[in-house]
């Protein structure tokens, strides 16, 4: 994962429990919980911003990147051949980048290329 959540560590610096933050931010234990635990998907900036204001810290303080990038896959478009109406799936070349851990800036000529033969 590419953000880490320290929020934990926070609530232990100030002596306030999970329970207590809920009850002043006005989310439920569940979703605390499961941002705690780094599992959510996302999180309102308005939330975000209420568990700063009264654990009186910056969003730096219970969020932080740790280097590694999140791979994207299957969200390139199909690459269209300019002369003809064929379109060729990026897919294998995408993951042939991932397994190299390397960014191809040639990956369209190749499926272009690869495609014609």
């Amino acid at each position: 994962m590419a953000i880490k959540v320290y929020l934990d560590e926070q609530l232990r610096a100030r002596g306030i429990t999970a329970k207590e933050l809920c009850a002043r931010v006005g989310i439920t234990e569940a979703n605390l919980s499961i941002l705690r635990s780094g599992k959510a998907k996302g999180v309102r900036f308005h939330t975000i911003n209420r568990i700063c204001y009264y654990l009186q810290c910056d969003v730096g303080d219970i969020l932080k990147f740790d280097g590694e990038q999140v791979p994207k896959i299957l969200e390139t478009p199909y690459i269209k051949a300019e002369d003809s109406k064929k379109s060729y799936p990026p897919y294998k070349y995408e993951i042939e980048m991932l397994k190299q851990e390397q960014f191809d800036p040639q990956m369209k000529e190749k499926i272009l290329e690869d495609n014609q033969k």
